[in-house]
């Protein structure tokens, strides 16, 4: 059976309360950013970067995505873990199982792995969101 909390979870909406939120690590986090960045970016354009090189290693990988319009990341299957993100720019949907929600600048998603899932861009402009996963998976 399908809960709402295992999808939609609301955190702050405001960059400002996001970083407060985040307020014990996200000095170490942007240090790290700027470290060096991996990327990859598909023929359409979607680009997806991760955050802390050395994600790989730990219990969780953030990665930083960019979905080009009308773009989209391939499907995975059900899977082990936990993934939530956070909405920097433009519209992302997320396909859950059968269901499909949105999520906008601003706003956050999370959900359990457990169903197939992807998300894409619905919208003419592109889309930039902080996804992390649990264990990591990409």
């Amino acid at each position: 059976s399908f809960d709402a909390y295992d999808i939609w979870q609301g955190i702050p909406s405001s960059y400002e309360k996001f970083r407060l939120y985040y307020h014990n690590n996200i000095d170490r986090v942007l240090e790290e950013m700027s470290i060096s960045r991996i990327e990859i970016t598909d023929e359409e354009g979607n680009r997806i970067q991760w955050i802390i090189p050395s994600a790989q290693g730990r219990k969780m990988e953030p990665v930083l995505v960019t979905l080009a319009p009308h773009g989209k990341l391939e499907s995975d299957a059900p899977h082990e873990g936990e993934e939530f993100g956070y909405v920097l720019s433009g519209t992302v949907q997320i396909d859950y199982g059968e269901r499909i929600f949105k999520a906008k600048a601003g706003e956050s998603f999370y959900y359990e792995a457990r169903k197939n899932h992807r998300i894409e861009n619905p919208t003419g402009r592109k889309a930039e969101f902080i996804w992390i996963s649990t264990p990591p998976s990409f």
